[in-house]
């Protein structure tokens, strides 16, 4: 055992002591935890979003609205719902089993281990903190090394709020990750990729420890001819341009009706100027950001070969700028619709039928999100009871991740488990069933000797589900 995982593993001993002796706390402690966070989040605002703009290029408005506002949302969220979820849940009293009562009540799992990824470096580390918190657990944190600034921020944000016993933070690469994942946490929340997730789920099989799979795949955007193109194409562009386009739930190419493909890319086109108007060799980042380092670079170039570049995809390498770029001509064989992309690089291809469209979605590994822009109420319902996905948006793209109350999650190779508002408190919670009974009456037929006939046991039961 290296000195490393000495550590570690006195880290977790030390957080699992401080989770026994703290028990489940009260609303009022957890609410106050959670204050504790948004404030102290809120006076080093300036300093996370210099984090967030040194690592990946965010301008301070995309930096605020992606991940600081979004994690004050979710702490605000819990502090008003906090009571309602600690509450016991009632469950149906079974005649046989009264007078008693049945309830579901929620208690702390003990110590989380959650690993954030290097695109939202903040948000998706301290979202489920969120819901960990809440559920009053001691929480394990490790950024990601990709996003260095914003990892030692977070560290100096949770050495100021918290006792290290309740909220540590582990620095260091993917192999201070996979020791992590070998320890006995509670249960783990890991952010990143399906490989990489196959990985933490073999490591916490070991321990049987329950883990939350939040990863990814090929999110598919599709466009029927007769939905407004320009608010349609705006959308669009939007969504696969915040972030430079790495971010888990950008759709990743656009199926469009045969016979609208031209009226699309001209509104992609304009779209994507106005919404990225300075670009490489132009000096000026504007409102855009960067790819985050020169691997993923390399990776989004090498995946532009064969394809038709339509408009778009300027690119420096020195400064890491890499300008959406709309494409075509390309097929279903293409590397392009193989992975994730995980950049700005949008393909664009037709269909003729939509049940054939859906067949193939039905066929293929379910993704994290999918998109529809349509004007039918018809089609938007037959796409939402057909399309196996983690997430579904009609009209628009990304903005699924807004409501505080909205489960998030994916399905299948995209992953599995739920977290934000009440899901992620019930995901890093034990719902302990409780059934509490009184003495009287003792019915003497379910002791043996038995004496009743089975067929009266038998129409008995069916008194159970009432």
């Amino acid at each position: 055992m290296t000195e490393t995982e000495r550590d570690l593993e006195a880290l977790l001993e030390r957080q699992r002591a401080y989770a026994r002796k703290r028990g489940t706390p009260g609303v009022a402690e957890r609410r106050a935890d959670l204050a504790r966070l948004a404030r102290a989040m809120e006076a080093r605002t300036d300093t996370l979003l210099e984090a967030l703009a040194a690592d990946l290029g965010k301008c301070a408005i995309e930096g605020y609205t992606s991940e600081v506002g979004l994690v004050l949302r979710d702490v605000r969220h819990a502090i008003r719902r906090l009571g309602r979820w600690t509450k016991p849940r009632r469950a149906a009293t079974p005649v046989i089993a009264k007078p008693g009562r049945a309830f579901a009540q929620p208690e702390p799992l003990g110590v989380v281990l959650i690993i954030g990824p290097w695109n939202y470096p903040l948000q998706i580390l301290l979202s489920p903190l969120v819901g960990a918190l809440a559920a009053g657990n001691a929480v394990c944190l490790k950024p990601s090394e990709l996003a260095p600034r914003t990892a030692a921020a977070v560290r100096e944000l949770c050495a100021e709020v918290f006792p290290e016993e309740q909220v540590s933070v582990v620095e260091g690469d993917h192999t201070v990750s996979a020791r992590l994942t070998a320890l006995p946490f509670d249960h783990i929340f890991f952010t990143g990729s399906t490989a990489t997730g196959r990985k933490v789920a073999r490591a916490a099989a070991e321990n049987l420890t329950p883990v939350t799979l939040e990863l990814g795949g090929q999110s598919p955007c599709v466009v029927t001819a007769d939905a407004p193109m320009d608010v349609t194409a705006k959308r669009i562009l939007w969504g696969k341009s915040l972030n430079a386009g790495q971010t888990c739930v950008a759709p990743d190419h656009v199926w469009v009706e045969e016979g609208a493909e031209a009226a699309l890319l001209e509104a992609l086109k304009r779209a994507s100027h106005r919404l990225v108007p300075t670009r490489p060799p132009d000096p000026e980042p504007g409102d855009y950001g960067r790819i985050v380092n020169e691997a993923h670079f390399d990776r989004l170039e090498r995946l532009l070969e064969g394809a038709t570049v339509f408009d778009g995809g300027e690119r420096d390498r020195a400064t890491l700028r890499f300008a959406p770029a709309i494409l075509t001509g390309i097929d279903e064989t293409h590397a392009l619709m193989q992975e994730e992309i995980f950049g700005p690089l949008l393909p664009v291809l037709t269909y003729r039928s939509m049940e054939t469209l859906l067949e193939r979605f039905a066929d293929g590994p379910s993704p994290l999100a999918a998109y529809l822009f349509t004007s039918s109420r018809d089609v938007a319902l037959r796409f939402r009871e057909r399309v196996r996905a983690g997430s579904i948006c009609v009209n628009d793209t990304v903005s699924q991740i807004m409501p505080a109350d909205l489960p998030f999650g994916g399905v299948g190779e995209s992953g599995h488990g739920r977290y934000r508002g009440r899901a992620g408190f019930d995901a890093m919670s034990n719902l302990k069933g409780v059934l509490h009974r009184g003495f009287k009456p003792d019915l003497p037929f379910r002791y043996p000797p038995f004496q009743t006939p089975l067929g009266v046991i038998q129409k008995s039961y069916r008194w159970l589900a009432r």
